[in-house]
């Protein structure tokens, strides 16, 4: 009987795999800061965090990061997203409650800008930030 957390850590390495490839041919093919880089750094982060390689994982969500701010305008909702998977990742597994808190009030004050005043996402920002800071 095969174990339900090694097919969950081969699955892990099989799409580590296929992104690694996935990444070396957009490298080959697009200019370093092409949008389409953001969500492949992003997976490979998502991939390396559930694999246990936080500083890996951090490394692609900062990557991502870069891309964004290289490739899109600066209100651009995916930085919600973004900020919020490393506000993420330092808290829990990380364990860097201070830049965790920086990247959530990011998320939360971007929220505020683009969406309107009721909007869900805002609350859910907003939330999670009082949960961190409640956590200091």
């Amino acid at each position: 009987v095969i174990s339900s957390s090694f097919i969950h850590f081969f699955s892990c390495v099989a799409t580590d795999i296929h992104l690694v490839a996935s990444q070396r041919i957009k490298l080959s093919h697009l200019p370093p800061h092409h949008p389409s880089l953001a969500s492949t750094f992003s997976n490979m982060g998502l991939i390396h965090r559930k694999m246990g390689n936080f500083k890996k994982a951090l490394q692609f969500y900062e990557d991502t990061l870069e891309v964004q701010q290289k490739s899109l305008l600066p209100g651009n909702p995916a930085f919600i997203v973004t900020y919020g998977k490393l506000a993420i990742l330092l808290m829990e597994d990380l364990h860097d409650c201070h830049r965790a808190i920086e990247y959530a009030e990011k998320a939360f004050k971007l929220a505020e800008q683009i969406y309107p005043p009721k909007h869900p996402e805002i609350e859910k920002r907003r939330q999670y930030l009082e949960q961190l800071k409640s956590k200091r």
